[in-house]
């Protein structure tokens, strides 16, 4: 919501989540390291046998309950998404730029990618809020997520007091707190910034 919002106020917004999908579905050394790794069950072949995308879900299971899997798929992942984002961002300069750019990511510290913002800010809500957010998403998607997916998935992310803590601005984002004036407050910061 905070992305789509900055968007609307002239931001260019970049979702490494949405970057590293695409990297399964393009890098096909990728996928058959990963179908190597854990087996057939992994992939998602054609009907000519032809390995062309990952079983997302199956890769949570694997992944998600697992920090060595978790820190392999991150080694590989991880250089493609930051190079995606470095061509998206050269094409993002030039005489018709946006105002600012955001670079949307849930492991954005974990990957250490904060070091390469000017400002980096933080949207928080109590945890079991958040997850029942990510439950509702996921059967708005068609996916089958329940609570414990959830949890362990956030397990393998830093906790909220420590990106607190390195952020400069922390959106709270509770339902409680307006959240268009923390956003707003945002895009003036951003603008100053130019």
């Amino acid at each position: 919501m905070v992305a789509r919002a900055l968007a609307a106020c002239g931001a260019a917004v970049w979702d490494a989540d949405a970057a590293a999908k695409v990297v399964y579905t393009t890098d096909a050394k990728l996928r058959e390291r990963m179908v190597l790794r854990w087996g057939n069950d992994v992939g998602r072949f054609n009907h000519e046998g032809i390995l062309v995308d990952i079983e997302r879900q199956r890769l949570a299971d694997i992944v998600f309950r697992s920090k060595d899997e978790l820190a392999w798929l991150e080694e590989q992942v991880h250089p493609a998404v930051a190079s995606m984002f470095d061509s998206w961002q050269s094409a993002k300069v030039g005489r018709h730029a946006p105002p600012y750019l955001v670079r949307e990511a849930a492991i954005l510290f974990e990957t250490g990618m904060h070091d390469r913002c000017d400002l980096v800010a933080t949207v928080e809500a109590p945890e079991p809020l958040r997850v029942t957010r990510a439950c509702e998403r996921g059967t708005r998607r068609g996916q089958a997520v329940n609570e414990e997916d959830v949890r362990a998935r956030m397990a393998q992310q830093w906790p909220a007091s420590k990106r607190i803590g390195l952020a400069e601005v922390h959106l709270v984002n509770d339902g409680q707190v307006a959240l268009m004036p923390q956003i707003l407050a945002l895009h003036r910061r951003m603008m100053s910034l130019r």
